[in-house]
């Protein structure tokens, strides 16, 4: 796991928002899943959306698959994203497991000092059915991004940049 350790919420989501483009610009027709409806979303996509309006980035090709507004989640994505904050409800066990497993990559931020126990749950305890994110744990290729904060409750396994 890579970890990208942001003094706040701005630097946090241009890291984000960098790791998306980097896909698009690696591969022009990527396809990306997304677990949760979240703030972190908008945040993200207005990135984004400046820097396609501005000419420095083409998404036309790209594809998203929304997995909260489907049944199946077996598509197979190069980037799956989930954001980790208050209002994140984390699907059942299989939906993740599914999703986790067909995706290239995992990219997952996470902000807010309260939701600290919920990233140490995620990214460092058992897989059970109360915290079926956990899963992600045994994907090879998982970046996180997220605020200090919420990072706080994480020892310091993997590679962190800070």
């Amino acid at each position: 796991m890579i970890v990208y350790c942001k003094e706040n919420e701005h630097d946090m989501y241009l890291v984000a928002a960098n790791m998306i483009a980097s896909q698009i610009l690696k591969k022009p027709g990527s396809v990306f899943g997304i677990i949760g409806d979240f703030d972190e979303n908008e945040q993200i996509t207005s990135i984004l959306r400046n820097w396609s309006d501005a000419g420095y980035i083409d998404f036309s090709q790209a594809s998203i698959i929304e997995y909260e507004d489907r049944e199946s989640f077996q598509a197979n994505v190069d980037l799956l994203f989930f954001g980790i904050c208050d209002k994140t409800e984390i699907p059942r066990l299989y939906e993740c497991y599914q999703a986790i497993k067909n995706s290239e990559q995992v990219l997952s931020v996470a902000c807010g000092k309260n939701n600290a126990h919920k990233v140490r749950s995620i990214f460092e305890e058992q897989v059970l059915s109360e915290n079926p994110a956990a899963i992600v744990q045994s994907h090879e290729n998982v970046i996180l991004v997220g605020e200090k904060a919420a990072l706080s409750g994480l020892s310091k396994t993997g590679k962190w940049y800070y």
